[in-house]
Parts: structure tokens; sequence; C-alpha cells
């Protein structure tokens, strides 16, 4: 009996296996027309999944530069406020102990506060000009020293994730002569912008005062 069942339950898997369907011609080619929608429509989601994704990169990147620029315009305001706060604090020979203290604490957050955002000075003692990051204002002629030797600093220069936040400000040695005429067209352009830059200084502070 179980022989019996056992040979009837494997001819029922064989009919099953040996099952065939058929289609008609249109069926068939409907059928194909079918898979290939689906595979277009794959592709088109592929498509616009790679540029939605291209644009969020694309936009998380202006986002990230937004916010450096936005960064960058401060910390130039606040290296400003720092040379004046320097200035001041050298200047404080003469004022009360509570006021130079003051302002010494004042230098202090400013500096934490840049050293923080990665501002960082641009190295001049003993360097050599270069004009990726020093502006030359004055020059002198010393026979002893290195041409192109930085031998006095105007105004300090800071750097900011790699870029020039400001270039410092500076006299540089030259003691040859065929560097001189470049040298001294390079500093008079410098001088020119310098002076440009005070003026639109005062007319803004001048400005601020006439809309208080």
């Amino acid at each position: 009996m179980k022989d019996h069942k056992h040979q009837n339950s494997h001819k029922e898997t064989e009919d099953k296996k040996a099952e065939v369907i058929t289609l008609s011609k249109s069926e068939h080619e409907a059928l194909i027309e079918k898979a290939n929608k689906a595979d277009e429509n794959w592709d088109k989601y592929l498509r616009v999944y790679a540029e939605l994704d291209n644009s969020r990169r694309l936009w998380d990147r202006q986002k990230t530069e937004l916010i450096k620029f936005g960064n960058f315009r401060i910390l130039q305001e606040f290296v400003s406020i720092l040379d004046e706060i320097e200035a001041a604090v050298k200047n404080s020979v003469n004022v009360d102990k509570h006021h130079a203290d003051g302002l010494n604490m004042t230098l202090k957050k400013i500096q934490n506060i840049l050293d923080k955002e990665g501002v960082k000075e641009i190295e001049t003692k003993d360097k050599t000009f270069d004009p990726h990051v020093h502006e030359a204002l004055a020059v002198e002629d010393n026979p002893a020293l290195e041409d192109g030797l930085i031998v006095e600093v105007f105004q300090k220069g800071y750097l900011y994730e790699g870029k020039v936040l400001r270039p410092a400000r500076v006299k540089i040695n030259r003691n040859h002569q065929e560097s001189e005429i470049k040298i001294e067209e390079e500093v008079q352009e410098n001088k020119e912008e310098v002076k440009e830059e005070a003026t639109e200084n005062i007319n803004d502070k001048n400005n601020e005062t006439l809309n208080q």
C-alpha cells in the first residue's frame, strides 16, 4: 500500500515537472514588452537616484563653502579688531591697572577664538619674502643680509584653513640690482592698496557714526 502511494506521489511530481505553459505569440510579445519596460523603469530609477545623490553632494559642498565664506569674512573683521586691541595693549603703559588688565583679557579671548577657528599667524621671523603670503610695503638695501629677507613687520598676516585671510605686510631686504625695479614697483602698488583700504575703513566708520 505504501509503495503504491509512493508511486502515485512520484508520478504527480513528474507530471508537474513536465507541465509546460504554452503562450500565444501575442502573449509572448506582451510579456517581453513588460520585461523591457520593467528594465527601462529600473534604469530611470537608478538615473534619478544618482542625480538626486549628486545634487545632495553638490548642495553639501556649496553649503560648506558658504559657511566657510561667512566665517572668512567674520574672521577678517576679528583680526582687524585684534590689531586695534594689540595696539591698545602696547600703549596701555600710562593707563590704570584695571584698564590694562581688561585689555589683556579681551586680547586673550580674541586670540583663543581665532586659535579655535584654525586661524594661524603667518610666519615672518627670519623668513624670506613669499609673495603668496607676504606684501612688501618697503625695502632696504643691506648687503650683509640675505636678499629678500623680511626685516620688519608692519602688520601681521593670518591664514585660515591654508588660505590667506590677510597677508603679512612687511619690509624686505634687497641687494640684487636686477630685482630692484620689480620689487619697488610691487611696493608702490601695495602702498596704493593700503591707502585705499584705509580710506574705505575711514568712510565706513564715518557712515556708522552718521547712522547712529
